[in-house]
């Protein structure tokens, strides 16, 4: 997880000859770990660069958004049973690109659907997915999940914005004192596609 060509044996080497970032904080921020502005660009969110409004219902499930880490997704998964064992209402999203076998619990504790087509939730609980920043974006409240015996990395949030970290345990104490914050502006992190920019990078490719 270490992004900076200071942490490759080659250096700037055998990094890439072009980054392109979804937003300038993302090119503000590997510019001032040593990759030089000639290598970067922004190209925009393909994902897209507006999020709605979302509906919070303190009394709504709780959302587990799962990262494609094996190891902190289970930990994520027993944290969700836990919760839902003590009566609180719990939906789990499994990371896109993470296969059905590794899914541990209950089928119909899963959702594939997009946090945009949830119902009215009352938090989101994330580690490294960009859900996370979906929900500050929606104005939902969101906790950063802090797994046990491994580093996570710590995902970049907008500037002024915090996510209270919590571990397994504190996880139900925190919940009950969330509120709904303002919705976050992720326009430095999700700007609009620049497609002249992608054309030219993958005509540059296929030549």
């Amino acid at each position: 997880w270490g992004i900076s060509p200071a942490s490759n044996r080659d250096g700037l080497g055998d990094a890439p000859d072009i980054i392109v970032c979804t937003g300038r904080a993302l090119f503000d921020e590997l510019h001032a770990l040593g990759y030089p502005a000639e290598r970067l660009c922004v190209g925009g969110s393909l994902r897209g660069a507006t999020f709605p409004v979302l509906a919070h219902d303190p009394d709504g499930p709780v959302m587990f958004a799962l990262p494609n880490i094996k190891t902190i997704a289970r930990q994520m998964e027993t944290a969700a049973l836990t919760l839902r064992s003590r009566g609180w209402k719990v939906i789990v999203k499994p990371h896109p690109l993470a296969p059905a076998a590794a899914q541990t619990l209950p089928r119909e504790m899963y959702t594939q659907a997009p946090l945009c087509q949830q119902p009215a939730l009352a938090a989101v609980v994330f580690a490294i997915s960009s859900v996370g920043l979906e929900a500050l974006a929606g104005g939902l409240p969101a906790l950063r999940f802090r797994p046990a015996g491994i580093i996570a990395p710590i995902p970049a949030l907008p500037a002024g914005e915090t996510v209270p970290a919590v571990d397994a345990p504190g996880l139900e104490a925190a919940l009950r004192g969330l509120a709904a914050p303002k919705p976050a502006d992720l326009g430095p992190y999700y700007a609009p596609q620049n497609w002249s920019i992608w054309r030219r990078l993958v005509d540059a490719g296929n030549a």
